[in-house]
């Protein structure tokens, strides 16, 4: 039983570091040299492609971040409660930058009823 929790930790270490380190790629190496080029079209492909690995991770760490808090019984450590706010501060950031759109039809025009 504790090669599942040794897997279940490696999943969330692995999750946890295509999350940082590819947004740390997109950051510092990807959008400085591809801002250079007019269209941007290759840049908008790559973060996209990249969004759905990200999607992905994200889900990866919230289903075993959350089995292993239960398992060691982690939910009141304060050291828990400052990761979860550190999360909380960086998605807010994505939110502002990135707002969920509404859904729109082919015309479109608003799907929802005003």
């Amino acid at each position: 039983m504790d090669e599942l929790w040794t897997l279940l930790r490696g999943a969330h270490l692995l999750a946890m570091a295509f999350f940082v380190g590819g947004q740390l790629f997109l950051v510092a190496a990807l959008v400085p040299v591809e801002r250079k080029v007019p269209e941007g079209e290759r840049m908008r492909a790559v973060a996209r492609r990249f969004a759905y690995g990200t999607l992905v991770a994200v889900g990866v760490l919230l289903a075993t971040g959350a089995a292993l808090a239960s398992h060691f019984d982690q939910w009141a450590q304060p050291v828990l409660h400052a990761k979860l706010a550190l999360v909380a501060i960086a998605a807010g950031p994505g939110r502002v930058a990135h707002p969920p759109t509404e859904p729109r039809c082919p015309r479109g025009r608003n799907l929802r009823p005003r």
